[in-house]
């Protein structure tokens, strides 16, 4: 049997049956439509407003009912990649089409297909009530919801820098963006500020990637110089906004060397230098971003403009918003100024505005709490412990996410917890292409 050429939708016996045909097929031929264009894991002008205005739009209403199992010291890993499951990147990977199949992109859309999938299935059988806002540990009413645990894929696993011992959340989620900004395919001959602006046309910089900006003013003649850089994080230690004798009352709680000797080390082990948050004033997000964009004062300034040797004003901010906004709470003192983990208490809202961060603010730059993920510490080591993340659906549910645990809480169990990290999805998402891709030079 064969088929027009042309519209591969008519039959024919032969060759002469199709010609004798064609005055009547005639009228009612149409070519096939072209191909729609590949989705990829790189975006160009044209196809970005579609492609992102459909990826951060999509919504999560079947909530964080599947747990992740703990393949021995890995709930780390888990917390991070559940983070990532419900975070704006899983938007793009569920619509586009990953080039190549042996990368990190890859196999995180494959395991983010896999537990939305899931978590779809499983909303099918509603729940009597879950983590309505009245919710949190203490209450006496049980919460019945229908949730399971799946494994890592091995694949993936084996693209992380787990090699069977705790590791870092912090250093794990740095790790991944790396390697998904290098699934995209950046070409050999992209260097400086050509391979930046590569990085800017990636999926990865549009959902995590902001633009810090630090400008120098100078006093005598109002010159301005700034600068600019790429972060994919945001670091902000919890030191921040300390005083000497916060410090000083931290290590009375222990001895000054605690090193010198086994016992002491065990004693200090025991009780955490510094871990109790008793011991340091509490403080905000909103005031730890305030201290980190704090202006700075230069005496011994050389202005390029005016040629003066005159005091200038350091100031920062956002030159540009992410999409994502990762936080991470650094806890390990500077300068062994303590010994072991500072369990400073950070409390944080369900929104967050950084329009005073920004050099020049947008019409709206909400950001709303997604994802939280807690250090539980022993003994306030940095190096033991377990990691857990509460995680929030688009139906303003909280579950509580820990390895194959996961149960609906409240708000109330949420805000109580000391984050170590924080993720912010921003209330209006850019849906602007803002840099387009670089293409290497001829030749190279």
């Amino acid at each position: 049997m064969k088929i027009c050429g042309r519209c591969r939708n008519q039959p024919y016996c032969s060759l002469a049956c199709q010609r004798s045909d064609w005055r009547r097929h005639k009228a009612t031929c149409a070519p096939l439509a072209p191909p729609p264009p590949r989705r990829t894991n790189r975006l160009d002008g044209d196809a970005f407003r579609p492609v992102a205005t459909k990826a951060l739009a999509t919504k999560n209403t079947a909530g964080c009912r599947v747990g992740l199992r703990n393949e021995g010291n890995t709930c780390y890993l888990t917390c991070v990649l559940q983070c990532l499951t419900y975070s704006p990147l899983a938007g793009y990977l569920l619509e586009l089409d990953v080039d190549g199949a042996n990368n990190m992109m890859a196999e995180l859309q494959s395991h983010i297909r896999k537990v939305w999938k899931r978590n779809e299935l499983l909303s099918r059988t509603e729940p009597s009530r879950i983590g309505s806002e009245e919710d949190s540990d203490d209450s006496a009413e049980t919460v019945t919801c229908k949730t399971e645990d799946i494994d890592v894929a091995r694949s993936l696993l084996k693209r992380t820098l787990h090699n069977g011992r705790m590791q870092d959340a912090h250093e794990a989620l740095v790790d991944i963006q790396a390697q998904l900004l290098a699934s995209c395919g950046a070409h050999k001959s992209l260097k400086g500020q050509a391979l930046v602006d590569w990085e800017r046309s990636t999926v990865v910089h549009d959902v995590f990637g902001s633009d810090l900006e630090q400008a120098c003013v100078c006093s005598a003649c109002g010159f301005r110089s700034p600068s600019t850089h790429v972060e994919m994080m945001l670091m902000l230690n919890a030191t921040l906004g300390l005083k000497d004798e916060d410090f000083l009352l931290s290590a009375e709680a222990t001895m000054e060397k605690p090193w010198e000797s086994r016992s002491a080390t065990r004693e200090a082990l025991k009780r955490g230098s510094g871990t109790s948050p008793r011991e340091t004033p509490p403080t905000t997000v909103e005031e730890l971003l305030k201290l980190y964009f704090s202006t700075e004062t230069i005496d011994d300034y050389a202005c390029d403009e005016c040629h003066e040797r005159c005091r200038c004003d350091k100031v920062s901010g956002f030159r540009t918003t992410p999409n994502c906004l990762a936080t991470y709470i650094d806890r390990q003192p500077q300068y062994n100024q303590l010994f072991g983990k500072l369990n400073r208490v950070v409390t944080f809202s369900e929104t967050l505005d950084l329009a005073p961060f920004c050099v020049e603010p947008g019409a709206d730059e909400t950001y709303r709490l997604y994802a939280v993920v807690c250090h539980l510490d022993v003994a306030g080591s940095t190096f033991f412990g377990h990691y857990v993340c509460y995680v929030r659906d688009d139906g303003a549910r909280w579950w509580l996410l820990d390895d194959e645990s996961v149960r609906p809480v409240g708000w109330d169990a949420v805000r109580r917890v000391n984050p170590y990290m924080l993720f912010y999805a921003r209330a209006r998402p850019h849906l602007v292409f803002r840099a387009a891709p670089a293409r290497p030079r001829e030749g190279e």
